[in-house]
């Protein structure tokens, strides 16, 4: 498989990932996903449920998750944190075969966190985290509930808090990854097919871009953005950045065969030149250059990929990559 990509302006990560990591950060919530202000939050559990009320400069909001844990097991159980907003009668999760393979699962509706809206935005958490000088874009705003949830969780006596996954598809994965770039309570981060904005790498990419974004979905992004677009070769740093700061931690990408819009190749590179951190914590990331061919799920030290036949979405072939991935004991497998 060739491919030709043209990444001679791709800037390269920074040395010294754990004194540069601070930095990086900063930089993508002043250029890319937007800062959050300071916030309060108290939750009460009815059932499966937990309902939150959020406290911030913009007001007050409301939102919540619904935990479902394995049954029948003695032990404290990692938690796949899942941001998600299924169309009617969907089930893009296996809840029921994650959980019998020891996982608890709790799903957080990205809508009832700020809805999916341009016109208006924001209505939900968005506006109670927007200040007079901040205003996080929709993946900040989805990111931050799920890291609300992951605070919450640490406190359940059912969850190992040391075994907290974040997770996401598309948009959602995109808001994962940001998520997990944030919040170091989390020990795995997955993202599916999330392209543009997510794990693949702007440069040379195919399909959508940062221009795209910008004009389609302005709401997702910091307002900053708008300076990049059809000009991404200015951009101080590209997706490698966001999942560098994940490093040492786990991370999977995966893609899908007949996605160009998201392009796995970029997806591939982006965790590709990601490795660079994972080998500042004395890791190698994904060890590879070379993208797998579709169904074989390459485990790397620290950082894994995944492609899958099919179009864009996730199936039960990303969940049994996940499975695999948080199971797999050896450093490396070919």
């Amino acid at each position: 498989m060739t491919h030709m990509y043209d990444l001679r302006n791709l800037p390269p990560l920074p040395g010294d990932m754990p004194r540069q990591r601070e930095n990086i950060k900063q930089l993508l919530m002043d250029e890319m996903y937007g800062s959050v202000p300071g916030y309060s939050f108290e939750y009460e559990r009815s059932g499966q449920s937990y309902i939150i009320q959020v406290n911030g400069p913009g007001g007050t909001h409301n939102f919540s998750f619904r935990l479902s844990i394995p049954e029948k097991v003695q032990q404290k159980s990692p938690v796949i944190i899942y941001l998600t907003n299924p169309y009617p009668g969907e089930a893009d999760i296996p809840v029921e075969i994650l959980t019998s393979n020891g996982f608890a699962v709790a799903i957080c509706h990205a809508n009832e966190i700020e809805p999916d809206e341009a016109d208006g935005y924001p209505k939900g958490l968005g506006k109670v985290l927007s200040g007079a000088n901040t205003q996080p874009g929709a993946l900040a705003v989805w990111a931050e509930g799920s890291i609300i949830a992951a605070k919450i969780l640490k406190e359940n006596d059912n969850i190992d808090s040391k075994n907290m996954i974040v997770a996401g598809c598309s948009r959602f994965g995109k808001a994962a990854l940001w998520a997990g770039a944030k919040c170091e309570n989390f020990s795995t981060v997955v993202s599916f097919d999330s392209g543009c904005g997510g794990a693949a790498i702007n440069r040379g990419k195919r399909d959508e871009h940062i221009s795209d974004m910008a004009r389609n979905f302005p709401h997702w992004l910091s307002p900053n953005m708008k300076k990049y677009i059809d000009n991404e070769d200015a951009m101080p740093f590209d997706q490698h950045f966001l999942l560098g700061l994940i490093a040492p931690r786990k991370l999977l990408v995966t893609s899908s065969t007949k996605d160009p819009y998201c392009d796995p190749y970029s997806e591939f590179l982006g965790l590709a030149y990601a490795s660079s951190a994972y080998e500042d914590y004395g890791k190698r990331g994904i060890g590879s250059w070379i993208q797998p061919p579709p169904g074989k799920l390459l485990i790397g030290d620290g950082a894994a990929y995944y492609l899958r036949c099919g179009n864009h979405g996730v199936e039960i072939g990303d969940w049994t990559a996940l499975i695999e991935f948080y199971k797999e004991d050896k450093d490396l497998c070919s």
